[in-house]
């Protein structure tokens, strides 16, 4: 951590007097930087343009705070350095062991939430799956709240939670990490509708019908008939349905 500030010295002080006597305020608010007087320099820029101030933070955040932790994350949103794009999360020598800090890291954002904070954990997320960690990534994109939707669209986030829905196997729930996948999102949707029974994940209706036909291939004829009242259900159709999404045969 960077040592603690040294008390300003007079003449110093003087010359940041000087240049705001002079109504020079952002080469005052320069100079106080220069010296590392970060908290007259935020004074001085609180008074100047938006652009001076976001200049002051920025240099007091990467000058006097520990690069990329939560703290470091937390000053530059307050002060709007964050770009809503979120490539600032790319930059591997301030965001090192993005892979094990990432919960500070959202935890920051979520406490202190700012204009646009969902883009920026959305982009939080998009930097994780680049970094294979699934598990991660959707959860950032679950409390972004992104939409789940279909495999076949390239710009789908959530399919299957805690799931890579890319791979074939994986759409056809032919895999442990497929159906692991299916039945997360299965209990996400269930959680959802026993607060608004109209709520669906539209997009996991398809993978319930997989799953019945794997279920009747392995004879858990039950099972599967369950399975087809669920979507039923859940897509309005009417008849006997079932609102457990049980999914217990043999083959769970």
């Amino acid at each position: 951590s960077p040592p603690p500030p040294s008390a300003p010295v007079a003449a110093d002080l003087d010359e940041v007097q000087g240049l705001l006597m002079r109504g020079e305020r952002e080469s005052a608010v320069s100079e106080a930087l220069s010296q590392g007087n970060y908290a007259l320099a935020l004074v001085v820029a609180s008074m100047c343009d938006r652009t001076t101030y976001k200049i002051a933070a920025r240099r007091f955040a990467d000058e006097a705070l520990p690069m990329g932790s939560p703290l470091h994350t937390a000053a530059l949103l307050f002060s709007n350095n964050l770009a809503a794009e979120g490539e600032f999360w790319h930059e591997e020598e301030v965001y090192k062991n993005l892979e094990v800090t990432w919960r500070e890291q959202l935890t920051s954002i979520m406490s202190n939430q700012t204009p646009g904070w969902e883009k920026i954990v959305l982009a939080l997320g998009d930097r994780l799956l680049q970094l294979h960690q699934i598990h991660a990534a959707h959860v950032c994109y679950l409390v972004s709240i992104s939409s789940f939707g279909p495999p076949s669209d390239d710009a789908t986030r959530l399919v299957l939670l805690g799931c890579d829905h890319h791979p074939h196997q994986n759409r056809m729930l032919m895999t442990p990490e497929s159906l692991a996948g299916f039945r997360r999102t299965e209990a996400f949707e269930w959680a959802r509708r026993r607060g608004n029974r109209k709520t669906i994940i539209p997009s996991l209706q398809p993978f319930k019908l997989r799953y019945a036909e794997l279920l009747a291939d392995f004879g858990y004829e039950v099972s599967a008939r369950e399975y087809l009242m669920s979507v039923r259900s859940c897509l309005g159709l009417g008849g006997p349905h079932s609102d457990h999404h049980r999914g217990r045969g043999g083959a769970g």
